[in-house]
């Protein structure tokens, strides 16, 4: 009986792991798609500079729409910083808030990166020995 508790209580521990496993691999994902995001932007921006005020460009506006627009100073962009909070910006300033997004996504995929792989080699390591109690204890009911 205490070796059926023991290896229940196995059993739940490495699902547990796991969960967290995925979760962080989850969490990686969405850095990821930020990541990309925030770089997108970034191009963007830096594309601006070549603008002078009343150019045409495409403005997405949701989805798949876009509409034409003309700039009226393209020099000033309106950067959104949280809580629906909008601020505005210029060239400098936007790449330097925008490399700072980017060096906090880095500095936070590392950090789930290295949780990723300590915990991958965790599991790794105790679920050969699950593996075997279960065997073991299976054998046991067989006989």
């Amino acid at each position: 009986m205490k070796n059926q508790q023991d290896l229940q209580r196995q059993l739940q521990n490495l699902n547990f792991l796991q969960q967290q496993f995925e979760s962080l691999k989850n969490q990686i994902e969405i850095i990821d798609n930020s990541l990309h995001l925030v770089k997108t932007t970034k191009k963007t921006i830096e594309g601006l500079t070549e603008l002078k005020s009343g150019d045409e460009i495409v403005v997405p506006i949701g989805g798949m729409a876009y509409i034409k627009a003309n700039t009226l100073e393209p020099n000033k962009i309106l950067m959104y910083v949280g809580s629906d909070v909008i601020i505005e910006k210029n060239y400098e300033e936007s790449t330097k808030y925008i490399d700072e997004l980017i060096k906090r996504h880095n500095e936070q995929r590392e950090l789930l990166e290295n949780q990723y792989i300590q915990l991958d080699a965790h599991i790794k390591s105790i679920t050969p020995r699950v593996q075997q109690q279960l065997s073991q204890f299976q054998d046991g009911l067989q006989k």
